[in-house]
C-alpha cells in the first residue's frame, strides 16, 4: 500500500462510482478497480458492495475511509512543513537559467525559488523577505546582508553562418526596461536597428536562426551554430544577499 492507493480509495468512496473518480483523477478504470482489490486483499476485507447502479460503501469500508483521510491529511501537513522549512531564494530569472546551467545552482531540491523579471526585482525585496537574493542591483536593504559579488561575462552572439549579413541583422534586446543586457546592447550598438522580446529563450532562438544578434552569457549559447564577434567579452556585476534574520 502507499499514498496514492489511499487517494485513490478516498476518492472512489466520495464519488460512490470507479467511473467518476476516474475522470477526476484521469486514470484508468480498470487501474482503478486493481487497486481498490488489492487493499481489499491486503486487509482481507470488503469495503464496496458493488452492482450495476454503482458501488456502496461496506461497514469496513466507511472504516477504512476514515483512516484513509487521516493518514491523507497527516501526510499534506507533513509537506507542508517540510516546504516552509526549504530556504526560499529570491533570483532574477536571467540569473537563474546562467547559473542553473554553468554550475547546478546550489542543490537545487533543497530550496525554493521564487524567479523575477529584472524590473520586478526592484520590487519583490522590499514586500516579502527571502533567505538568499541573487540581483543584478544592489539592495539598500537592513534586513539583507551582501555576502558575494561576482559577475556575469557577455558577449555579442550571431550565428556564424549570417556574419556577412551583420549589418541587416536586427538587434535583439530584452522588453523589461530595467534589463542589464537591455541597457549594454543599447550601450555598446545605439545606432543599430532592434527588436523587443519579452522571452530570454525566445532570444536566443532568434539568434541562432540567424535572424538577429544579441547580447548573451556564453553559458546560453552553447549551440555550435552561433559565435562571439566584434565586441570583446563585457562583464555585468550581480550580487548575492543573505537574509539578516538578527536585524
Amino acid at each position: 500500500m502507499n499514498i496514492n492507493d489511499l487517494y485513490i480509495y478516498a476518492k472512489v468512496y466520495e464519488s460512490k462510482s470507479i467511473n467518476k473518480a476516474s475522470k477526476e483523477l484521469e486514470y484508468a478504470q480498470s487501474n482503478i478497480t486493481q487497486r481498490i482489490q488489492l487493499l481489499e486483499e491486503q486487509f482481507n476485507q470488503n469495503f464496496f458492495v458493488r452492482s450495476y447502479t454503482g458501488i456502496k460503501p461496506t461497514k469496513e469500508g466507511s472504516i477504512f475511509y476514515e483512516y484513509s483521510k487521516s493518514v491523507i491529511t497527516n501526510t499534506d501537513n507533513l509537506k507542508i512543513t517540510f516546504s516552509e522549512n526549504k530556504k526560499q531564494i529570491l533570483c532574477s530569472e536571467l540569473l537563474f537559467n546562467v547559473l542553473y546551467k554553468k554550475q547546478g545552482i546550489y542543490e537545487i531540491a533543497k530550496y525554493t525559488f521564487k524567479l523575477v523579471t529584472s524590473s520586478e526585482m526592484f520590487i519583490e525585496p522590499y514586500n516579502h523577505y527571502y533567505d538568499k537574493v541573487l540581483t543584478f542591483n544592489k539592495l539598500d536593504l537592513n534586513n539583507y546582508t551582501l555576502v558575494r559579488t561576482s559577475s556575469l561575462k557577455v558577449g555579442l552572439y550571431i550565428n556564424k553562418e549570417y556574419i556577412a549579413n551583420y549589418d541587416n541583422l536586427p538587434l535583439l534586446i530584452n522588453s523589461d526596461k530595467k534589463c542589464p543586457l537591455r541597457k549594454l546592447s543599447l550601450d555598446i550598438l545605439p545606432d543599430k536597428n532592434f527588436i523587443e522580446l519579452d522571452s530570454l529563450e525566445a532570444i536566443i532562438n532568434i539568434v541562432q536562426n540567424g535572424e538577429g544578434i544579441a547580447i548573451l552569457p556564453p553559458d546560453l549559447t552553447s549551440d555550435s551554430s552561433t559565435n562571439n564577434i566584434k565586441v570583446d567579452y563585457k562583464s555585468i556585476p550581480y550580487y548575492e544577499y543573505a537574509f539578516n534574520k538578527r536585524t
